[in-house]
């Protein structure tokens, strides 16, 4: 249970998200999203109540992309830019973005695990939000995978401003993309502030250590 959680994310930020499992890391993501109906405080978005107009500028994966893997890559941008009423051409940009135009007729079971989650950044970016909420996109990936979804979210960030709000338990990966971190523990957030903050009281590993007994 969360409880006490106060922290903000200003615009154009990578803010990483850490906790041990069961820390509430993923209920303070689904409540960001509104998928989750918090009993007490407010959460806001651009200074602005959450509701649906401001959850359109959001973005999010949570874990795994939700694919149609017997349709190709193309065809699973398709889907989402048609719900989202999104013009074709940005379909093209998205997959220029995530590095998947030589993939776009392909069959998506038959990309990598790799590619998968770079589709599934493409769909959470299709409709161009200023927000990205992502909770542990490089679980399970190989060290290839991590690194180019790293790669795509630094170069999200970078060439559009995106704010991104990352949850993951890879403190080594948190290093080297965030600008600031949260720690939560036991439903609380111990932890808020800049990355060099945070690091001038300890290192990252041994904050983590201490939270994780």
């Amino acid at each position: 249970m969360l409880r006490d959680i106060d922290f903000q994310v200003q615009r154009g930020e990578i803010y990483g998200l850490i906790g041990p499992n069961g820390a509430g890391k993923t209920t303070l993501v689904k409540a960001l999203l509104g998928l989750v109906k918090p009993f007490s405080g407010d959460i806001r978005i651009n200074n602005e109540l959450l509701n649906n107009k401001q959850l359109a500028n959001v973005g999010s994966l949570i874990e795994r992309a939700p694919l149609y893997n017997h349709l190709r890559v193309y065809d699973n941008l398709k889907i989402n830019a048609i719900q989202f009423g999104v013009h074709e051409n940005r379909i093209d940009q998205v997959l220029e973005i995530t590095g998947l135009v030589e993939e776009r007729n392909k069959p998506t079971k038959n990309l990598s695990l790799g590619m998968k989650q770079r589709l599934g950044i493409g769909l959470a970016i299709l409709h161009n939000p200023g927000v990205l909420i992502l909770d542990e996109p490089t679980n399970g990936l190989d060290p290839d995978g991590i690194i180019q979804v790293r790669e795509l979210l630094q170069s999200i960030n970078q060439k559009f401003h995106t704010t991104i709000l990352l949850a993951s338990h890879l403190l080594i990966e948190l290093e080297k993309i965030v600008t600031h971190i949260g720690m939560i523990q036991k439903g609380v957030m111990a932890f808020s502030g800049t990355l060099e903050s945070f690091k001038e009281k300890d290192s990252l590993e041994n904050q983590y250590r201490k939270i994780s007994k």
